[in-house]
């Protein structure tokens, strides 16, 4: 029964207590990583950011992506806003889009994923996104993320 009743509390401590994630005037600092598989090639993707919402399930934000494909890396830095849709506290679907400068050319990419609450301050997500770095092909990739919620 203690099982039982702890278990309970839990769920609703996780369900209830991550509502400010996404709250107009958080901060949220995240890491995420993706693969990129093309052409026979491995483009792989590490990024960290930062995002502020500016009203509740909408955040803009800036990252660094350094991005590696055929033993050569590179860094992209970036502008991107996100969107979380559902009323579900504990996870929502989200959209990305980005703009940035890789090594003195244009990109952009735009993702879709699920975002859920791990806890008060803890979020994981998974996704899927297409990118386009300078004059090279665009690339569809797999994605996980982390991100921690810095204002609550």
């Amino acid at each position: 029964m203690k099982k039982v009743l702890f278990t309970s509390m839990m769920v609703f401590a996780i369900a209830f207590s991550t509502s400010a994630q996404t709250s107009k005037g958080s901060i949220a600092l995240g890491a995420s990583y993706s693969g990129h598989f093309f052409s026979g090639a491995t483009l792989w993707n590490m990024s960290p950011s930062l995002s502020y919402f500016v009203k509740d399930n909408l955040a803009i934000g800036a990252g660094a992506e350094f991005v590696g494909k055929s033993g050569n890396t590179f860094t992209n830095i970036s502008l991107f806003g996100k969107s979380y849709f559902g009323s579900s506290e504990s996870g929502k679907l989200y959209v990305k889009a980005g703009l940035g400068l890789c090594e003195s050319e244009i990109s952009y990419g735009a993702g879709a994923g699920y975002n859920a609450a791990l806890g008060k301050s803890l979020s994981a997500d998974l996704g899927v996104r297409y990118d386009k770095f300078g004059l090279s092909e665009g690339v569809v990739g797999v994605g996980v993320g982390l991100q921690f919620n810095l204002s609550k």
